[in-house]
């Protein structure tokens, strides 16, 4: 939001400006990202022009067949946090349906939206994978005294 205001009033450096909207569009564009359209501020980094390019860009990419989105974002984007992954693809999806819905695709934003609750609910709990216990801090024998002594204690604390 600095970057807003500083464009706002005139001290962002224009090429500066471009970078930020090139990387925003790419972002926006390669990980299915609709925040740039829910913030009103962002917007304001954007000439018109440009901004109608995002959104053409974007429907073309991600909205041109809502059949299709599931597949498409499942083969493109992976991570290690599957569930996070696809709670964020659904709220991705959601700002799109805000931004760009229309009567003519709300039912395709309906079942693209139980596909991924399907998939969602097809994962296993977070709780369900093992875990293990965390370790204690070892003892070790003192030379001299034979009795337990921290393993830390050698480390300097200042």
């Amino acid at each position: 939001m600095l970057l807003a205001a500083l464009h706002r009033a005139g001290l962002l450096p224009e090429a500066r400006r471009r970078e930020i909207v090139e990387r925003l569009t790419e972002y926006a564009l390669e990980f299915c990202d609709t925040s740039v359209f829910d913030n009103k501020r962002l917007h304001t980094l954007f000439t018109s022009d440009e901004l109608n390019a995002l959104e053409r860009e974007y429907q073309d990419e991600w909205l041109y067949d809502l059949s299709s989105t599931f597949d498409q974002f499942n083969d493109h984007i992976s991570s290690t946090d599957e569930r996070g992954l696809f709670t964020d693809f659904k709220e991705n999806m959601e700002r799109a349906e805000r931004h760009f819905g229309s009567p003519e695709r709300a039912e395709g934003f309906q079942r693209l939206f139980e596909r991924i609750e399907e998939h969602l609910d097809s994962l296993p709990d977070d709780e369900d994978y093992p875990t293990a216990p965390s370790p204690t801090p070892q003892k070790m024998k003192s030379p001299a005294s034979g009795k337990p002594q921290d393993v830390f204690l050698d480390i300097d604390e200042d």
